[in-house]
This record gives C-alpha cells, structure tokens and sequence, in this order.
C-alpha cells in the first residue's frame, strides 16, 4: 500500500511564463529530452552496478545543489527571476555504510540554447526531492509532454532522476567528474520572424511606383508634344487691319476689262540688248519702230486713262490677278520710248503728257488693292515716270504756264502713306482669304478668282499661327512707313530684319506655315523702304518743276530752294530720310536727297537719273558759270 504524500495540499507548479510559438521549439523540446533520457540510462547502469553505494541522501543532495547553482547561474546572466525561500532540508536518520559522493551526469550543452528564466516555487522543489518519478525511454520521433504524469514506483531501490524542464538548462559533463557549472551568457535574440514567412517574402515580387510614375509621365510627356503641334490657337484681333473702304456696287465695270486689253496688245522688244539701256538712249529708228508697233496698245491706254473712275474697290477686280502678266516690263519700255520719241522731234509738251500718263497709270494701280502685284507695278511705273520727267525737264523749252499745269498733275500722282497703309491692310485681308476662303468674313464675291474653299488643313501647317504672322507683319510695315523721315532707315532696317527669316525646319510644329509665310511675305518687305525713295524722287522732281519755271521768268537759277515758295511751290518738300528740306547746289546744278544711307555727298548723276537709292539726283541742265581768275599783267622787262 502506498504511503499518502506529504505534499498534497501543495499548490499545483506554476508553468513556466515563457512559450515560445515558433516552429524550432519542438527541436529544442526533442533534444532535451533525449540527453535526459541518455542521463537517466547511465544512471540506472551505475545504480545496477553498485547498488549500495547510491543513497537517497546524496540524491537528493545532488539535486538540491544543481537546483541552486542554475539559480545562481540565472541571476548571474540577468535573468529574471522570482526569490525563492529557502526550504529546510528533511535529512533521515544516517545509515551504516558510508555515503559515497555520487556524481550527476547531466549531458547537456549550454551553448547551443538560451532559455527564458524559470521560476521555481518552494512546493515544486519539495515534492521534486521527496517524491521521484519515472521517465519512459523516448523514441528519436517522440515528443514528451510539457507536465509529467504522476511517478511510478521504479523496480530499483534508487530514487529516479529529477524532473528537468524542457525550458531549463542542464549541467554540462567532462569526462564523468564533477565540476563549476559554466555560467550562461547573453545571446543575442533571433530574427521573431518565421523562417517560412522570411522565405516567402523573399520569393514574393515587391510592387513599385516608379514603372506606373514612368509610364504617367512618358503619357504627359506624349501627350504634351501632340497639343503642341496639333493645337491651333487663334493670332487674337484683327479689327486693326481691316479694309474700312466700302465695297463698290456698281453692276458692271469696264475697267479690268480695257486694262487687260491693254497688256495683251503690247509689243516687246524684238532686240534684247535694248532692254538694258534707257529708250532716250536708243537710235531714232528704233524708237520710231517701236512706238509705231506698239500704236494700237498706247491708242487703249489712252481710252483706259479716259475713264475717269476705275472703280478700284470693285469685286470685278478680285476676278484675276492682272498685276502678274507678264507684259508690264515691256509697258515700263513702251511709255519711255514714246516720251524719249517725241521729245526728239521736238514736241515737248506730248512727251510731258506721256510723262503725266506713266504718273496717273501709277496712281491708280496704288489704289488697287485687290491683289498685291497691283502696288509692286505701280511703284515700278512711278519709277519710270520720274527718270523720263527728269531726262525731260533738263532739255524742256516750255513757258512756266504750261509747265506750272504739268506740275500740277503731277503733284497730284504723289505716293501717299494713307494710300499705303489700306494698301498693307488689304494685303493681309488677302492673305486671309487665301487661307480660309468664305470662312475669312470678306464678301464671296470678292474671294481670289472666286475661291470659296479654305486650305486644307495639314501636319506642321497650323493657319491660325500663320495667319498671326502675316498680322504682326503687316502692323510691323504700316508703323514703319509713319516713322518719322529721319528714322526710316533704322525702322526699316530693323523691322526686315525682324521679320525676315531663314527659311525654317520642318519638323517644327508650323514649319510648314512658316514656310509659306516666308515665301509670301518677301515681297511686301521692301514696300516701305521703296515708297520713302518714291517720296524723295517725287519730291525731287517737283523742285525741278518749280526750279525750270523760275529760270524761264528770272532766267537765272534761285539761289536756294527756299526762294520759290510760294510762287512755285506751296512748301519746299521734305527729304524723308533726313527730315530736311531737299539738298540744292546751284554750282553744281544738282538736286539731291541724302538717300537710304543718310549720308550727304554732293550728289550723284547716273544714267538713267535718280537710279541711285543711297543719294537720288536730277541734274537741272543749267549751272552757274564760274567766273574766270583775273590775269596779271606780265612783268616789264
């Protein structure tokens, strides 16, 4: 019959406050328990080898050393761990045979595990020492239980080994003798990470933000560049540049008509040579020839000229572009050779209304403004006018009557800047139409040879940007030509030199436009520069009128310009390049202006007259004789 237990109204033993969850515990578990089963073994072949010589005391003995060193140990490590009351020690009566010091074998190795503190209660100690339990042999696969069952009575006499727990370390052996127990040292703890889950996340793909950011940004990127050369944004306001001439209603107009009859009714020049030197310079019988081939052709100029109003604001007139046929270089030659023809035969008054006919085919052409060739030939034919009235007026023998009437009509014919700027404007409403065809807001009646429909519209072709062009353009001309006189040089020179360009790339998002803008406006850019001359030769030729009329009452010349208003002239006209009155020299007979180059050098005479932009002259035929130096009378011998 079992003897009760002592310690049953014990309190059960605490379990340890530390569990590990992870998944190296079991190993740890499995280890332990295999050297406590390997202790246990040896233990029962020595209790079986000498029986006597194991005693309960010494056992117990063994125990409670070992339990205090492993608290030492614990608390020497820093390990946290409840005090634990001394307990007294039951020691039975001593025996007769002498107890031999027993030595306990704990194959155990203290370097491989750190465990968490373990809190030993004075009951567990207790019920440990007086109350033996035995522990079955584990198989290599079998896992012990974390709380023992209740001890079974053990065949031999020898109390059985401590409970160890799987969570406390055990005393390490050398070679069978009893030693220090080695004191534990602080490990640095492992990775709370499962080696599954760290494998798994090592495998797993990491999402980024840079792929989709790229991808955004290389969108925005595309996208940005096709509204840049897809986008066409409007020039802004054109209200500025529009033709504030009404249209004319007239049903029907003769005008285009004779003016066509006319060009195609001229004759060239059958000798090619001729077209590079002056008609006045030609022999008689070519001019003869020519002026009498050519009589059909002046006989409709003549009834073109009748017709007093040509109606120049006329839609017949946008019907087509007669500035461009290619007989007006040959009419520039025609009306020289005639006044150059009749001035030889001596009939001066008929080759000055020749000269009066070249300045009012000029005048009006100015007034055209259907096409932009129109104000290019007038300016060619006013070039023509003024050399043939200055060859003219240097040989004329007319009364200062006549030639006050002839001056007159001439005044008249003058280039103006208002005439220019509606000119410019409607150069750039012209543009307009060519690029949007009725959508441009002008009448259909008055569309470029009745073309309704818009360009199409293409890649690197944007026709609003190009349209702004032809606007900022023409507003760049129309200021220049109200510059003042003395700074039309500069403003010219600095305004082409703004808008004229080199031709762009293509690839730019309106290289296309740009392009057609360069071709278009290249002809519009010397419009300023050759008005200021056309001034200044008009001007010229005015004085000159006012200057043979003073000689023909005085017969003699003035002595400055200053002299003939206001009998010859209403005011001495302005050079436009200076600002000043027009440069006179009585002794050299010259009239002058200081030209494009703002440079006065005494006048230059030139075949033909006034051919020269950097100084127009006319020469007036007449020159103060300078008298001659005084004789000294020879020395007496």
């Amino acid at each position: 019959m079992t003897a009760p237990r002592d310690d049953a109204d014990l309190p059960l033993p605490k379990q340890a406050e530390w569990v590990s969850p992870w998944s190296f515990d079991d190993e740890w578990e499995l280890a332990e328990a295999r050297r406590h089963a390997l202790a246990e073994k040896r233990r029962r072949e020595r209790e079986q080898k000498n029986p006597a010589s194991v005693s309960p005391i010494s056992t117990e003995v063994s125990k409670t050393a070992v339990s205090a060193l492993r608290t030492k140990s614990f608390k020497e490590c820093g390990a946290n761990v409840e005090p634990v009351e001394a307990q007294p020690l039951v020691v039975p009566a001593p025996v007769a045979a002498p107890v031999p010091t027993v030595k306990t074998v704990t194959d155990m190795d203290y370097t491989r595990f750190q465990p968490p503190p373990v809190v030993v209660s004075p009951a567990t100690s207790k019920r440990s020492s007086q109350q033996p339990s035995a522990m079955p042999e584990p198989t290599p696969t079998a896992q012990p239980p974390l709380h023992s069952p209740a001890p079974v009575a053990m065949k031999s006499a020898a109390p059985p080994a401590a409970r160890v727990s799987n969570f406390e370390p055990q005393l390490e052996k050398a070679n069978d003798e009893p030693g220090e127990p080695p004191h534990l040292q602080p490990q640095a703890p492992r990775s709370t990470k499962p080696v599954s889950v760290e494998r798994e996340f090592q495998h797993q793909p990491v999402f980024s933000w840079n792929t989709p950011i790229i991808l955004s940004l290389g969108m925005l990127g595309f996208m940005l560049l096709a509204w840049i050369y897809l986008h066409d944004s409007s020039g802004g306001s054109d209200n500025d540049l529009r033709i504030t001439v009404p249209v004319d209603q007239t049903p029907k107009i003769q005008a285009p008509e004779r003016l066509k009859v006319f060009l195609n009714a001229i004759k060239r020049v059958e000798n090619h040579e001729l077209d590079m030197k002056p008609a006045w310079n030609w022999d008689t019988p070519t001019l003869a020839a020519h002026v009498i081939k050519n009589g059909d052709a002046l006989d409709n100029l003549r009834d073109l000229l009748e017709d007093f109003d040509w109606h120049a604001h006329h839609a017949a007139w946008h019907g087509e572009d007669l500035g461009e046929h290619p007989a007006w270089p040959h009419v520039r030659f025609l009306l020289q050779a005639q006044s150059a023809y009749l001035m030889r035969h001596g009939n001066h008054e008929a080759a000055l209304i020749a000269v009066i006919d070249m300045a009012e085919l000029s005048r009006r052409m100015h007034e055209l403004w259907a096409w932009p060739s129109f104000m290019l030939r007038a300016q060619e034919m006013h070039m023509a006018c003024v050399q043939s009235a200055a060859e003219i007026l240097r040989q004329v023998r007319m009364s200062s009557s006549s030639l006050a009437a002839f001056q007159n009509e001439f005044h008249q014919c003058a280039p103006t800047d208002t005439l220019l700027q509606g000119a410019l404007s409607a150069f750039y409403v012209h543009q307009k139409k060519l690029l949007f065809g009725e959508k441009s807001g002008a009448p259909v009646d008055t569309l470029p040879r009745g073309i309704t429909r818009e360009r199409p519209a293409r890649l690197f072709f944007k026709k609003h940007e190009t349209l702004g062009l032809f606007a900022d353009a023409i507003r760049r001309l129309r200021n220049e030509i109200v510059l003042p006189p003395y700074a039309a040089l500069g403003g010219s020179t600095q305004t082409v030199s703004n808008i004229r360009r080199s031709r762009p790339l293509m690839i730019q998002p309106n290289g296309a436009g740009a392009a057609y803008f360069s071709e278009h406006i290249e002809p519009y850019l010397n419009i300023p520069e050759r008005h200021g001359l056309a001034k200044a030769r008009h001007g010229l030729l005015l004085c000159l009128f006012a200057v043979r009329r003073y000689v023909v009452e005085h017969q003699k010349l003035p002595p400055d310009l200053a002299c003939l208003v206001p009998n010859y002239l209403l005011e001495v006209p302005t050079d436009p390049f200076s600002g000043e009155p027009m440069q006179y020299d009585p002794l050299k007979g010259l009239l002058y202006s200081v030209g494009a180059d703002l440079v006065k050098s005494g006048g230059t005479i030139t075949d033909p007259p006034l051919i020269d932009a950097d100084e127009p002259t006319v020469d007036l035929g007449i020159a103060i004789a300078t008298p001659a130096a005084p004789i000294s009378p020879a020395p007496k011998k």
